[in-house]
């Protein structure tokens, strides 16, 4: 057994109980289900945000381009 090995098994003891004795009611897991999806959909919603200003950005910059190329 290495050091590592020990390291790990006295870690484990010390994190997992060995007796838990605790009650989570059913409105308790919907509630944390309601955080996870509003996590989410939060995230999704500020990815499409941000994906729309970056697609804008590169659209002026891509038509600046473009009337530069036709003017001459």
């Amino acid at each position: 057994m290495t050091i590592f090995d020990s390291l790990f098994l006295g870690i484990a003891f010390l994190i997992l109980p060995q007796n838990a004795h605790a009650y989570i009611d059913a409105g308790t897991g919907s509630y944390i289900i309601q955080i996870f999806l509003a996590i989410a959909v939060g995230g999704l919603y500020s990815i499409k945000i941000y994906w729309k200003k970056l697609t804008g950005f590169f659209r002026q910059s891509s038509n600046k381009e473009e009337e530069y190329r036709e003017k001459p």
